[in-house]
């Protein structure tokens, strides 16, 4: 499968893979046992940072509730190691989601710089991308506040012309 990396101490979940020309790279954190970013406020929060943090590793979507995680290895009778990662809400005791962490086939695999993610969106992309995601609401509320300011004005000029 490659070089694993655990990782936690971040209050959420999620699964990243890079291919670097050499074996797959995979970074698979989950720690929120005690504590998440799970409800309203922090996981609005969590996620706008996250349109804006360049996602283009990840396999699978971000999880912001309570979770734990189960690696599960067997070695096969050649000496072939064969991993799956899975991923659980702690609440619920369900499978938020699981995966065979394997060396995905080369066609599957676009390299488009020395190190890429293994879907073949660039950061730059995923960057652009959380920037219209972002920018077009504000952007939209930012013309409705201007059209209701001329509004308030015209209406207040309308008043002061009977009195």
């Amino acid at each position: 499968p490659g070089l694993l990396l655990m990782s936690g101490d971040a209050h959420l979940a999620e699964l990243n893979a890079m291919d670097c020309g050499g074996p797959l790279i995979h970074e698979f954190t989950s720690s929120g046992l005690t504590h998440s970013l799970g409800g309203f406020p922090l996981q609005l929060l969590a996620t706008f940072a996250l349109w804006i943090k360049p996602q283009q590793y990840l396999l699978e979507p971000t999880f912001f509730g309570r979770n734990f995680a189960e690696l599960n290895v067997e070695v096969d009778e050649d000496g072939r190691p064969s991993v799956t990662a899975r991923l659980f809400d702690l609440d619920s005791k369900a499978i938020v989601f699981e995966r065979h962490l394997e060396r995905l086939p080369s066609d599957k695999v676009q390299r488009l710089a020395q190190c890429s993610a293994i879907h073949g969106v660039s950061a730059y992309d995923m960057l652009l991308r959380a920037m219209a995601l972002v920018l077009g609401p504000a952007f939209a509320c930012l013309l409705l506040q201007l059209s209701l300011q001329r509004r308030c004005r015209a209406k207040k000029r309308h008043v002061a012309l009977f009195q």
